[in-house]
C-alpha cells in the first residue's frame, strides 16, 4: 500500500517532499505556494491537518481535510480549511510545518466541526474532540526573510 507522502511538483521550482520529524527539509517559500499532493496509505477514513507550531500559540492552521478514503489522495476528501502556504513573518526565524495524518473513527459531518479559525488552532484538542488518532506526520521548514 502507498505510504503517507506530501510533495510539491513544480516546473519552476522542482520537486520537494516533506520528511519525518528531525529530518524535515528546509524549503523556499516559493516551493510551497501551490497546494501539495498528498498520498495516503490504505485504511481510513483519514483527516489531514497542517499547522505551524512556531506561529501564534498553540498553532496556526494551514489546511484541514476530513473524510479522505484510505489508499487515495487528499483531493478525495472534504476540504474544511483550504491550503494556505507558509508565510513566516519577517524576522521570526525558521518555522516548522507539520502535516498530521489522523485516523477518523468514522465519517465526520463537516457541519459538526463548528467555526474553525486559523490562528490559535489546537490540533491535539481538535483531535480529541472529534475522535481522531494521529498515525503519522511529515514536516517541512521554511525560513522567514530577515528584518529589513
Amino acid at each position: 500500500s502507498a505510504a503517507f507522502s506530501v510533495r510539491w511538483d513544480s516546473a519552476a521550482t522542482g520537486t520537494a517532499e516533506a520528511g519525518p520529524a528531525g529530518s524535515e527539509p528546509l524549503l523556499e517559500r516559493q516551493q510551497t505556494i501551490p497546494q501539495p499532493a498528498v498520498s495516503l496509505p490504505a485504511g481510513g477514513p483519514y483527516c489531514l491537518i497542517a499547522w505551524d507550531p512556531d506561529a501564534v500559540q498553540p498553532s496556526w492552521l494551514h489546511w484541514l481535510i476530513i473524510n479522505i478514503p484510505g489508499g487515495s489522495n487528499a483531493s478525495k476528501g472534504s476540504t474544511v480549511v483550504p491550503w494556505t502556504p507558509p508565510t513566516p513573518p519577517p524576522g521570526t526565524g525558521t518555522h516548522h510545518y507539520i502535516f498530521g495524518l489522523f485516523l477518523q473513527s468514522g465519517p465526520i459531518e463537516p457541519t459538526a466541526l463548528g467555526a474553525l479559525t486559523r490562528p490559535l488552532f489546537n490540533p491535539s484538542r481538535f483531535a480529541e474532540q472529534h475522535g481522531l488518532r494521529q498515525v503519522d506526520d511529515k514536516r517541512i521548514a521554511v525560513s522567514a526573510s530577515p528584518l529589513a
